[in-house]
């Protein structure tokens, strides 16, 4: 009484034979194997092989017919727990047949339930389906926008890593919002708080090019006019004597661009101005010779921005040369800018010999 002939399932999905005259004639030939000895030896005298093959293409007719029936259904996240927990279940209950578990419970429940895996498994899908919500799927974020990209990217309590797998995952989406809706501040706030993926030469976080556009966009310009445009900005740069009458906005944007991708004659440029400018030359040295600052330090970590002896010199040249500034301002004597020059110089000749790619270089080496 507690089979479920789930055999006939799988006949039916074989034979594609679903006439109920047809199913009739065999139950009558079932009937007269039982009454009629000689009909029911003919059956009995065939081989086991033969009935063996039968089943297991019969059998594993019916998992594919409920693999089919699941799929059909569709893969949801409802209906895979639904599914995987009274598959687990039943399968589990069943087997626990053989340490006594059943024992505790009536012997009606032990004889219909403590050996057959159908009706555990169904009634543990029955009762999962009336518990389980109807909506457990995870929602994707489909409604990006600027405020929502920052807010993710300035957050503390997410790693550098997740912040980068969000940039990956959502680039499409994210491309397109930072070509139609970022303004100055949007762009000040972005290029502040994104992450920088390391250990990947060619690619930081949303990329040069996702960099290229986003700039573009701030400064009203088309993205292929950029280089051009900040070409124009470091001749000014190179020409002007007083830069304070050059838009500190614009500049502060650009600046952070080129200390992200820039050359390094333009990152030399803007850190000249940088340092021209600022009200606190010292303070502001520190910070773009430490790492993570989002100064030249930050610029320089990356195995594409190698910084050749000629770069070196001429960074030097514009600290030394600030720092003889803020003596003459009266911010520092004579003893702390020579202490500061030389504190300055052992820092750039660090972020020198910093680089990954010499640090591997040096790794591969040791291992030889």
């Amino acid at each position: 009484p507690v089979t479920s002939f789930s055999q006939n399932v799988g006949l039916i999905a074989m034979t594609k034979v679903v006439n109920r005259f047809t199913i009739m004639i065999g139950a009558l030939c079932m009937i007269l194997a039982g009454l009629l000895p000689p009909v029911g030896n003919f059956f009995a005298s065939l081989p086991e092989s033969v009935l063996g093959g039968c089943t297991i293409m019969m059998f594993g007719t019916i998992l594919t017919s409920g693999m089919q029936m699941v799929a059909k259904a569709g893969f949801t996240q409802r209906n895979v727990t639904i599914a995987a927990l009274s598959l687990s279940i039943g399968i589990g209950f069943t087997t626990a047949s053989e340490i006594g578990l059943w024992h505790i419970f009536p012997e009606m429940i032990q004889n219909v339930f403590s050996a057959n895996v159908v009706a555990v498994v169904f009634v543990a899908s029955i009762i999962l389906n009336i518990i389980l919500p109807e909506n457990m799927e995870v929602e994707k974020i489909n409604d990006l926008n600027i405020d929502k990209i920052y807010k993710i990217l300035s957050s503390t309590s997410i790693t550098e890593t997740q912040k980068t797998n969000f940039v990956l995952a959502n680039r499409t989406q994210i491309r397109h919002i930072l070509e139609n809706s970022i303004n100055h501040v949007d762009f000040k706030a972005i290029m502040k708080n994104r992450t920088i993926q390391k250990f990947r030469p060619l690619k930081n976080s949303f990329t040069k090019a996702g960099d290229k556009i986003i700039l573009a966009k701030a400064l009203g310009i088309p993205t292929s006019k950029l280089p051009s445009h900040i070409k124009e900005l470091v001749k000014k740069l190179n020409e002007l004597e007083d830069v304070n009458c050059l838009n500190n906005s614009t500049m502060e944007m650009v600046k952070t661009y080129v200390y992200r991708h820039g050359s390094k004659d333009e990152l030399v440029s803007f850190l000249d101005y940088e340092l021209t400018i600022s009200k606190d030359k010292l303070k502001c040295i520190y910070k773009n010779l430490q790492y993570y600052s989002g100064g030249i330090a930050d610029y320089f970590i990356r195995p594409i921005h190698r910084m050749d002896n000629k770069t070196l010199v001429k960074i030097y040249n514009v600290i030394d040369k600030n720092i003889k500034i803020a003596e003459k301002n009266g911010e520092i004597n004579d003893a702390q800018s020579k202490k500061f020059a030389k504190w300055a110089l052992v820092e750039i000749y660090k972020i020198q010999n910093n680089s990954k790619l010499i640090n591997a270089i040096k790794t591969f080496e040791t291992l030889k």
